[in-house]
């Protein structure tokens, strides 16, 4: 995404939609990401019918993504120490985010997590990390 003008019409139907939205619970936000996210994937995988070594072979893609997608978020950020530093493009950062969430939804697909496994998971294991920070982990 660097067409700039393309982008600030991204950013304001984004922000549009978020003026219509209201106050959704994270879960129906979250649940209505994977429909759409499974909607689109189910052009190159069919979600339901995944068997372990399917599940194995899309995990190393999606993964494959997220490096990639990583990999260009961090070509808009200042990251090499040598060169001179330019202004970050704040919004390419937050979308390249978002293709890296795109490949995340697709992983939480192939193995079935449902928006309330998400949450509930999350929320355990956050428990976790404070844990293990406050144990000097």
């Amino acid at each position: 995404m660097s067409d700039i003008k393309s982008m600030k019409k991204v950013e304001e139907e984004r922000q549009e939609w978020l003026r219509n939205v209201g106050q959704r619970h994270f879960t129906n936000m979250l649940d209505e990401m994977m429909s759409m996210q499974k909607k689109f994937g189910s052009k190159f995988v069919d979600f339901d019918n995944l068997q372990i070594d399917e599940r194995e072979k899309w995990t190393k893609e999606f993964i494959l993504c997220c490096m990639d997608e990583l990999s260009e978020i961090l070509n808009w950020v200042n990251w090499k120490h040598w060169k001179s530093k330019q202004p970050v493009n704040e919004m390419e950062v937050k979308y390249e985010i978002i293709d890296l969430l795109h490949f995340i939804l697709s992983l939480m697909l192939v193995w079935k997590m449902s928006p309330e496994d998400v949450f509930s998971m999350y929320i355990a294991k956050n428990r976790e990390n404070n844990n293990r920070q406050e144990r000097g982990y």
